[in-house]
């Protein structure tokens, strides 16, 4: 759904067939990110200026949390597949599907670009639980903290802090702001 920053009425911008869930908008305003779930699942961009519909990539297993590139030329995401649940980027045309995180077992989730779209930063949530920091081309990922999925952790555009909440998932009891 699309509403003005002024408010209004909201208005859909998806239709068909399926759950349409975790959108993202490009820099620009001018795309919509979004994942269609009916049977498979199939990340979408839609132009918004034309509402032309463009499916990227379809998958048996579930996309979630995709986020643009700064750019808005590339897609990260997370997925299953035999070895754990992996990051992902992709061009937003389809082409250069790039498996970031290789690890047997982990589960990773959640990534979201640094600024100038060089490092991915996602949660971990297996085997150890934390919050990384990799390159966007791959290679071998580094700890910034011990932080869960929990403490929502995003980084300034800088690069130079994150900031997280503490607590046990419920109750928040502080929030924090360290350097990297």
């Amino acid at each position: 759904w699309q509403v003005s920053a002024a408010g209004g009425t909201p208005r859909p911008l998806t239709f068909g067939a399926g759950l349409d869930t975790d959108p993202d908008i490009s820099a620009d305003g001018r795309r919509l990110l979004y994942t269609n779930m009916r049977g498979s699942a199939a990340l979408t961009v839609t132009d918004l200026p034309t509402r032309e519909n463009r499916e990227v990539l379809e998958r048996q297993s579930d996309f979630f949390g995709s986020a643009f590139s700064p750019d808005g030329e590339r897609i990260a995401s997370f997925y299953q597949v035999d070895s754990g649940v992996h990051v992902f980027t992709v061009r937003t045309d389809g082409r250069e599907l790039r498996q970031v995180t290789h690890a047997q077992g982990e589960v990773n989730a959640f990534p979201r670009w640094s600024a100038d779209g060089a490092f991915l930063y996602f949660f971990r949530q297996k085997p150890v639980v934390s919050f990384v920091k990799v390159s966007a081309t791959g290679g071998t990922p580094a700890e910034v903290g011990p932080w869960p999925l929990t403490s929502r952790a995003p980084v300034d555009p800088a690069g130079t802090r994150v900031v997280f909440e503490r607590g046990n998932g419920d109750v928040t009891d502080a929030t924090i702001v360290p350097g990297l």
